[in-house]
Parts: structure tokens; C-alpha cells; sequence
């Protein structure tokens, strides 16, 4: 079990994830000061934050369990109460709960409504601690319903996670949340976390990057200095290092595009949603004492690089020269916001603006929410805490 010290996970210390206190506050200062884009952000991210509050409760229970294991509470995309193969079921009900709880961990840091940490820790219950409905703490995928019809990674627990987990880090602080559920979902992350860290070697191309995002996620919230330095050796590895038997030079090319995601029929969308992970990761990094952003190999790549590639195209879609049909929507756009607070160069921001600011929708922005309110450029300086 995890030892949770109520003291200590009630300290200052959160949320400690893709945004601190400190920077909430002077966040604070713009939003009451009605300035632009913080006060658009700010009006779109409450009212997300107030559709979530009549939302229902999604659990995995609903959809049944696989093949590969029947237990209802095993994430099972196609489960047995919905066997059509690719219906993605128990993905669709993580995204809207990790939607939900991202908005309304972030209404609760903003306004300090306990209506929204309320809401929250009733989702979150229901996601991880209730033993009626709680989802199995493993970064697993065991459908399909039917044996033979088809393989899914676990991709989509890797995808949706971390905004519970981020909405968490967000609450955690709040004093109607009674220490025994507190500790409850914190045994289920580090449950989840020990599963994902057992997993090196079975990815090699986004899906590592996302799995090293789900631990650093669990990390953060539990402070564990084991789990984060686990997920941020892997991040720095998969640059060039050794992914999986198959796979040994690391994922990115000297000019920066990621190999593996460039071959792909919709490679602009890979390539951001490989990003993402990536810069989310640096970002945990950052509120936890270690600069990953600035991390590159002896040769030069880095995510800068990565950065570098992606965002002009992200901005001018007729721009990107690899395979990419459909046409290019936006998706993963949000994730140059973070990179503009870092580094201010026009490609960065063009490549949000593109795509309309605030920026904000689960496809542009994925586990970050509403990635303008918190990190847009101007309101904080960006530093290693």
C-alpha cells in the first residue's frame, strides 16, 4: 500500500503537475484584470466546468470486461455488453470523464468553489476507489470481446488518465476531501503507475511517450521521486535510445521528425500527438525540480527540434511534405502553447492562433484541458520549481 502522509499531501506542495499555485495566482491577477487571453480562457474553461457538474458518472463496469480477461472492471474498449469490435466504448467513457475532471479541477483552482471539488471527488470515486465500479489499476487493454478480432494496445488508458489524475493534482489540497478516499485514489495511482513501469520494452513509438506521461502524472501526484525519475529517464531515452527489441535508435531524426510517426497516413496528427506526451512530461518535470525541456542529446536533438518541425505545419497544414489524409484539424495544436511559454518564437504561437485562442476541445488539447488559461505566454515567467 502507499503510505500517504494527510499532512504532507495537504502542504503546498500541490498541484504540482502541468501548473503550481504560484502560477494560478498570477494567472489570477490577469483573468481579474480582464486581460486578453486569459479572461477569454478563463469565461470558456468555467464553462466547461459548469457542464461538467451535471455530468454522469462513467465507469468501465458499464461496458463489461474482453477477451483476454472477463472482469467487468478491467478496461476492455470493447467490452462484453458491446462486442462490435473498434466501438471503443470504455474509451470514449475515460475521455468524458477525464474531460470532467481536468475542467473541474481547474474551476475548483481558479474560483475555489467547492462545488466543483465536490463533483470531481464524486467522479473520481466512482473511477477508482467505488468496488461497485472502479476500474482495475492497470495501464492495460484487454479487448476485444471476441477472441481473434483484432489486438488494442493501451493506448487509450495512457490517453485519458493523466487529466484524472491532473484534476486530482488540482483538489488535492481541498479540505472537504476526506483523507481515507484521498489515499484511496493515491494507492490506485501508484497501482496503475507500478503497472505502466513494468511496461518497458512494449513501446516504441507515441505510446512510450504517453506511458511515461501516465507515470510522471502519478508521480506528481503522489510525490514519489522513484516513479518520476523512472518516467523521466524514459523520456530522456526515447530520443535515440533502445524502445523495444525491434527498435533501437530512439524515435527522433536528426532534422527532428519523429520516424515513426511520419511514415504514418496521418502523420502531422502522430507527430503532435507524440509531442504532446513529451512536452507534457517536461512540463511535470519542471514543477518538480528537473529541467527536461532543456535536455538534449550530444548531437542536438531535443524537443526543441521536435517543436521546430511540427509547428510551422501545425500552423500552415500545406507546409507538412509527409502523408497526412484527411486533411489536418488541429489536432494536438494545444501543445504549442506550452511550447510558447518556454520559447517565444512566432511558429510556436501561430501554430495555437491557427487553430482559434483560447484554445480548448479534447482533440486540440487532449489531457491539458485549456492549455491557454494556464500557460499562455505573459502571465508567469517560465522556470524550474
Amino acid at each position: 500500500t502507499v503510505d500517504v502522509d494527510v499532512e504532507a499531501a495537504t502542504g503546498p506542495s500541490h498541484p504540482a503537475m502541468f501548473i503550481n499555485q504560484q502560477e494560478i495566482d498570477a494567472i489570477k491577477v490577469k483573468i481579474a484584470a480582464d486581460q486578453e487571453p486569459w479572461a477569454s480562457a478563463y469565461d470558456q474553461m468555467i464553462s466547461a466546468a459548469n457542464a461538467a457538474l451535471s455530468k454522469s458518472a462513467e465507469s468501465v463496469v458499464d461496458n463489461g470486461g474482453g477477451c483476454v480477461d472477463a472482469n467487468p472492471h478491467s478496461f476492455a474498449t470493447d467490452g462484453v455488453k458491446n462486442g462490435t469490435w473498434g466501438s471503443r466504448v470504455d474509451y470514449q467513457k475515460a475521455e468524458r470523464m477525464s474531460q470532467a475532471i481536468t475542467a473541474l479541477g481547474l474551476g475548483y483552482a481558479f474560483s475555489g468553489e467547492p462545488a466543483y471539488a465536490n463533483k470531481a471527488l464524486a467522479l473520481l470515486d466512482h473511477w477508482m476507489v467505488d468496488p461497485a465500479t472502479y476500474m482495475a489499476p492497470y495501464n492495460r487493454n484487454v479487448s476485444p470481446h471476441t477472441c481473434g478480432w483484432g489486438h488494442q494496445w493501451s493506448i487509450e488508458v495512457m490517453i485519458t488518465i493523466p487529466g484524472m489524475l491532473y484534476g486530482a493534482d488540482l483538489i488535492w489540497n481541498y479540505p472537504g476531501w476526506e483523507p481515507q478516499t484521498r489515499a484511496a485514489v493515491a494507492q490506485w495511482a501508484s497501482d496503475i503507475a507500478a503497472d505502466a513501469r513494468s511496461q518497458d520494452g512494449g513501446y516504441y513509438n507515441n505510446g512510450e511517450n504517453w506511458r511515461y506521461l501516465l507515470e510522471a502524472s502519478a508521480g506528481a501526484l503522489l510525490g514519489d521521486p522513484s516513479i518520476l525519475n523512472h518516467a523521466f529517464g524514459r523520456y530522456r531515452n526515447a530520443f535515440a535510445g533502445v524502445l523495444d527489441s525491434t527498435h533501437t535508435t530512439g524515435q527522433m531524426s536528426a532534422d527532428g521528425s519523429l520516424k515513426y510517426e511520419i511514415a504514418r497516413s496521418v502523420s502531422l496528427d502522430y507527430t503532435n500527438f507524440a509531442l504532446l506526451p513529451m512536452i507534457g512530461t517536461a512540463e511535470i518535470a519542471r514543477h518538480n525540480g528537473v529541467d527536461l525541456h532543456n535536455y538534449k542529446l550530444s548531437d542536438g536533438r531535443g524537443l526543441e527540434n521536435g517543436l521546430d518541425y511540427s509547428a510551422p505545419a501545425t500552423a500552415n497544414p500545406a507546409l507538412w511534405t509527409h502523408p497526412q489524409s484527411p486533411a489536418y484539424r488541429g489536432e494536438q495544436a494545444g501543445l504549442h502553447e506550452l511550447a510558447y511559454l518556454w520559447k517565444q518564437k512566432p511558429a510556436y504561437l501561430g501554430a495555437v492562433t491557427k487553430w482559434g485562442r483560447p484554445i480548448s476541445g479534447w482533440v486540440k488539447t487532449w489531457v491539458l484541458g485549456h492549455p491557454t488559461l494556464t500557460h499562455a505566454y505573459g502571465a508567469y515567467p517560465w522556470q524550474v520549481h
